[in-house]
């Protein structure tokens, strides 16, 4: 059981740094598309580049996060499956 854990939350890690980049460093680029905009005079680029980049980013990284998601399930179904005898 300790080993289903261990490796249930060494797959869960990936998530972990998606949900961290999301908060932290997608905000940070969103601000930069905004500045360098509005410094170019450019007020509809100000608007909708951040916009556009989060639509695009924010669905691949969480889609990239169901992998990792879907075999710690996996394996831990099919370790407490063993379990049963």
């Amino acid at each position: 059981m300790t080993s289903t854990l261990s490796a249930d939350a060494a797959s869960l890690l990936p998530i972990a740094d998606t949900a961290n980049t999301l908060t932290t460093s997608l905000p940070a680029y969103d601000m930069s598309l905004f500045a360098d905009q509005i410094e170019a005079g450019n007020l509809l680029g100000a608007i909708g580049d951040p916009i556009a980049a989060d639509v695009a980013l924010i669905p691949f990284a969480l889609f990239l996060g169901v992998g990792p998601l879907t075999d710690a399930v996996q394996g831990a179904l099919l370790n407490i499956a063993n379990l049963i005898p």
